[in-house]
């Protein structure tokens, strides 16, 4: 039962749903020093939430359940080793893998095995209760506290597959560029309803820039696209910027920032 749990509560539960979404840690491949987007962050320095999920490692972290057969070291410890070596060495391998494909730092990896450990530590110790002595047998469950532990278990599952669609923090920016020539005198923005407008930057630069930053909570799958195009008439552009959201989400905020070069002297219009 241990061995059936461990899995569910560090990998689903801990890694998977609570840190990975939480922690807002890029991926490397993510980064500006791998020709990302983002910043680096720290392992343990707390990021924006949805923005990043590098940790911890969750293919590693289900590699590594396989270590839980240690528990069975009283009864058979020529399965508890085997159990400990197999979990080990294709643990290593999962985390050698994601390493390599820009997926996860050694730091993701490494706490992902101490979360499955802490976890199965803190099952046998604390939950279960095992005994202190080799010749104390481990008493059996009686037909009462297996029907309460099933039943525990999957009112937990009910209640995390519920936080896992309504309140997954969601992160996305969008990127894009545009001309704007030395006698534009008019900015035009078209935006969609509830898009907010940041403070422009203006700094040495021959084109407008724009960044979109989407914050909110939807499911894994939610996908937000975006397309805008650009009309000039003699001394004003118009940006026309048109969204579709993808799948269920709730409480997005939008914030468009706009980059401009500093030698434009520009009136910039909100149009909703």
């Amino acid at each position: 039962l241990i061995c059936t749990l461990t899995p569910f509560i560090a990998s689903v539960l801990v890694v998977n749903v609570v840190l990975k979404d939480h922690t807002g840690r890029p991926r490397p491949r993510e980064i500006t020093q791998f020709n990302g987007a983002w910043e680096y962050k720290p392992v343990l320095k707390a990021g924006l939430p949805g923005r990043g999920h590098s940790f911890p490692c969750g293919h590693c972290s289900i590699a590594f359940t396989l270590t839980s057969g240690i528990v069975f070291w009283r009864r058979s410890r020529k399965f508890a080793l085997s159990s400990l070596s197999v979990g080990l060495a294709y643990g290593i391998l999962m985390s050698i893998a994601r390493i390599a494909q820009g997926g996860h730092f050694l730091s993701d990896a490494l706490w992902s095995l101490g979360i499955v450990w802490l976890t199965l530590m803190a099952l046998y110790y604390f939950v279960f209760q095992p005994p202190r002595t080799e010749n104390n047998p481990v008493s059996a469950f009686s037909k009462q506290q297996k029907w309460k532990i099933t039943g525990g278990t999957a009112i937990v599952l009910a209640i995390l597959a519920l936080f896992v669609w309504t309140r997954r923090p969601f992160y996305k920016d969008h990127n894009g560029s545009f001309n704007i020539s030395t006698d534009i005198k008019q900015l035009n923005l078209h935006l969609p309803e509830k898009w907010k407008l940041g403070q422009p930057v203006f700094d040495q630069r021959d084109n407008g820039k724009f960044q979109l930053i989407i914050q909110g909570f939807a499911p894994p799958h939610t996908t937000h696209y975006l397309s805008f195009t650009t009309v000039t008439e003699e001394s004003a552009i118009t940006l026309q910027f048109n969204e579709n959201i993808v799948g269920y989400h709730r409480d997005f905020e939008k914030i468009l920032v706009l980059r401009l070069p500093e030698h434009i002297k520009v009136n910039i219009n909100s149009i909703p």
